[in-house]
């Protein structure tokens, strides 16, 4: 099991990185989270698969547990799913000296942690993740939130979980697509702070492709420690240190919004990365060279590099951008590359947005990840 521990000015917290369930026990008694009620969060895409691993776990040692399963997918995170999972912990007499426990990836992670964060003001919670977004991302941090229409993650607070517990075997288990979603903020992670991780990564397709355990264990572990890093800087984003972690969220939102979420979440991470790739060379930040070769590892990795044309406006994307949580004083604030492994924050103008998006639009016909008409 390797340990990165998490620590900030009002929280600290460890991240396991680990294969199988049998250290979930262990893991919850050292951080002092064992022997309380108990409430997990699961959805239902995840249960048949782990939910009775984790029962087996940690109902023993429980003071009393319960259980519920969510819808999967980004439906879930609203209102109603909001209010039925607060409505459970009350049913079932959490207090807030109780422990929630999520099981799943970031969808379920982002509701159900907000759920926490607001009942009673605020109790303790669990990250169990299953997927690689989850476990290289998401998990870490503590932010949480829900969707209001094309809005991503518009309401919401900041909760840091009081252990995140990853099992790299489930990732085995881990369809294609989502795998590959999740490995956009891998190498969102690798651009922003790290060269020689981008160079890993390219270097270690075979093992990564094939979902090889000691792979699977370097490189969650070297994202984490990444994430880790910076969150400890500025746990609340007031800073500016954290905002790089946004690299081509803002883009990246707002084609999810459009997209209706039929898109996933790393796959419109990967288009907005791609057109900040973009823009970041338009400004004379990094060669173009470089532009080629991160837009070709993530095409490698099966994601999206483009908007297909005859879809969705640049201006269209341009005004859903203006609703992101990273605007101030009406300004965009994008991220973008001043080197590989070096991001700066950038105040672009109207046009040069479009300039990004216009570079990211493609032609493709029948492409399974185009934003095209829904």
């Amino acid at each position: 099991m390797r340990i990165i521990d998490v620590v900030s000015g009002e929280n600290t917290y460890n991240v396991c990185v680990t294969r199988g369930f049998d250290g979930l026990a262990e893991a919850l008694s050292q951080a002092g989270l064992a022997g309380r009620r108990t409430a997990v969060i699961c959805d239902d895409g995840v249960a048949p698969l782990y939910l009775a691993d984790v029962r087996e776990r940690v109902a023993p040692n429980a003071e009393y547990y319960a259980e519920m399963i969510i819808g999967a997918g980004e439906a879930a995170k609203s209102f109603p799913a909001l209010e039925s999972i607060c409505s459970f912990l009350m049913d079932n007499r959490m207090q807030r000296d109780s422990l929630m426990i999520i099981l799943g990836g970031g969808v379920v992670s982002d509701v159900a942690g907000f759920a926490a964060a607001i009942y009673m003001r605020g109790i303790p919670y669990v990250i169990v993740s299953t997927t690689l977004l989850s476990m290289c991302d998401s998990s870490i941090g503590g932010k949480t939130g829900i969707d209001i229409g094309e809005h991503k993650n518009v309401v919401g607070a900041f909760a840091a979980p009081a252990l995140v517990y990853s099992n790299v075997e489930t990732l085995r288990t881990l369809p294609a697509r989502e795998f590959a979603s999740g490995m956009a903020e891998v190498v969102k992670h690798a651009l922003i702070k790290d060269e020689s991780y981008l160079e890993w990564i390219g270097s270690n397709l075979d093992g990564i492709r094939a979902k090889d355990l000691d792979t699977l264990d370097r490189l969650v572990t070297w994202s984490c420690e990444i994430k880790a890093g910076v969150v400890a800087q500025d746990e609340f984003e007031r800073k500016g240190v954290r905002e790089i972690l946004n690299f081509g969220h803002t883009f990246g939102h707002a084609i999810e919004g459009l997209s209706g979420y039929n898109m996933r979440h790393g796959e419109c991470v990967s288009i907005g990365t791609s057109a900040a790739l973009r823009l970041s060379a338009h400004f004379g930040y990094i060669g173009d060279d470089e532009v080629r070769s991160a837009i070709g590892l993530l095409k490698t990795l099966g994601l999206p590099t483009g908007v297909t044309a005859g879809g969705f406006s640049p201006e269209q994307i341009y005004d859903l951008m203006l609703s992101d949580k990273k605007v101030k004083g009406g300004k965009l604030r994008l991220i973008l590359l001043k080197q590989v492994g070096e991001a700066v924050i950038y105040a672009p103008t109207r046009e040069e947005v479009l300039i990004g998006l216009q570079m990211t639009m493609t032609t493709n016909k029948g492409d399974e990840h185009g934003m095209g008409k829904q």
